[in-house]
């Protein structure tokens, strides 16, 4: 079973209720973030600036 990078990521930011803490973060909701997470919708733009804001390293 081939698990999508974008929810390997989610999963290693937030290990505990991840679609809810995307969804908090994006503004959408958990449902559409656990699509996003399982790879069954891509990651919406949003979703990413997320992610790619978290994993940035702050100056």
């Amino acid at each position: 079973m081939c698990r999508p990078a974008f929810g390997v990521v989610c999963k290693a930011l937030w290990p505990f209720k991840t679609a809810e803490e995307l969804a908090a973060r994006v503004g959408c909701s958990v449902r559409a973030a656990a699509y996003e997470i399982s790879g069954e919708r891509d990651p919406s733009a949003q979703s990413l600036m997320v992610v790619m804001s978290e994993i940035t390293p702050k100056r």
